[in-house]
């Protein structure tokens, strides 16, 4: 996997950091004071992914979209297909 270095919004650096990067800590940086993101690990999309798998969707089992999930998939893209700083 490419290195991923990004610089975010408040709001969107704020979402990602609820996603929990425990499994692989070592392989995922924030900077706090300049709002950034670098990871080369393959599974931070895994993770983030399943974070999207167990948030973005309402109960109604229809599996609709959230407005909380629309801004973990619109980030989700940002990050991971946008093209590096």
């Amino acid at each position: 996997m490419k290195t991923i270095d990004i610089k975010l919004n408040d709001e969107d650096y704020n979402l990602l950091k609820k996603i929990d990067f425990s499994e692989i800590k070592d392989e995922v940086f924030f900077d706090d004071e300049k709002r950034e993101f670098r990871t080369s690990s393959p599974l931070a999309s895994a993770i983030f992914e399943e974070y999207i798998n167990t948030h973005a969707f309402d109960n109604s089992g229809l599996y609709k979209v959230t407005p909380f999930g629309k801004k973990l998939y619109e980030l989700y893209d940002l990050i991971f297909f946008s093209e590096p700083i």
